[in-house]
């Protein structure tokens, strides 16, 4: 599945009605947040995973112990997920952070 600008594009020989038990998302745009969890309702099966990558600077907590963007996108996400782990990759080799959650 391909998220740009905003739109869905479904690639062929594969429909956004499939239903898969994990799904793996790598985005660099947040603005794209909203899309990515239309994907994940539309395509992820009930207790399924959603392994989602953003970049760290987007979401990670801020020197105040506070997040940005007032922790919009974590709120976004428990709407329908559990978020089971949150891992910083940055000392790996990326600077993002996985989210692991499961799908309520």
């Amino acid at each position: 599945i391909s998220v740009v600008s905003n739109s869905l594009t479904e690639p062929e020989n594969f429909s956004l009605s499939t239903h898969v038990d994990v799904l793996y998302i790598d985005i660099i745009d947040t603005n794209l947040i909203e899309n990515i969890l239309k994907i994940s309702e539309l395509c992820l099966n009930n207790s399924g995973y959603l392994l989602l990558i953003l970049p760290t600077d987007k979401i990670s907590i801020l020197n105040d112990g506070s997040y940005p963007n007032e922790n919009i996108f974590r709120k976004k996400l428990k709407n329908n997920h559990d978020i089971i782990q949150e891992i910083n990759l940055t000392d790996f080799f990326k600077n993002s952070t996985l989210f692991l959650c499961k799908k309520k």
